[in-house]
């Protein structure tokens, strides 16, 4: 699987314990967690998650998360999400059907909003 987020190919690593290029597609396939944390050359490892079929966690550490990037969350199917440090522009433009955990852990929001709309 090509890879040209520096994010996610750290997390990679850090998590199979391996160079990226020595890290084969069957282990890559069978993530189902992946944790982000911002470098700012990033920007594109928001369109890559789309790569990860079994993807269901995720944890993304301070970014600045506008509504390009909570578009790609909704198309996937995220049961879990941690956004940790990180600025969120507009949250209410996130879909919450499929997603059982939201944790908010020191971020900053330019409303809360979103809560209302949230079933519990």
């Amino acid at each position: 699987m090509e890879l040209t987020s520096k994010s996610l190919k750290n997390f990679l690593e850090l998590h199979f314990k391996k160079n990226i290029i020595d890290i084969t597609e069957e282990e890559i396939n069978s993530l189902d967690f992946i944790s982000l944390k911002f470098f700012k050359e990033d920007t594109n490892c928001f369109e890559e998650l789309k790569k990860f079929k079994k993807l269901n966690t995720i944890c993304i550490d301070s970014f600045n998360i506008s509504k390009d990037e909570l578009m790609v969350i909704n198309e996937l199917n995220i049961r879990s999400i941690t956004f940790n440090n990180c600025n969120l522009t507009d949250l209410n433009m996130m879909s919450f059907d499929n997603v059982n955990e939201l944790s908010l852990i020191n971020c900053s929001a330019i409303n809360y909003e979103f809560l209302k709309n949230i079933s519990y």
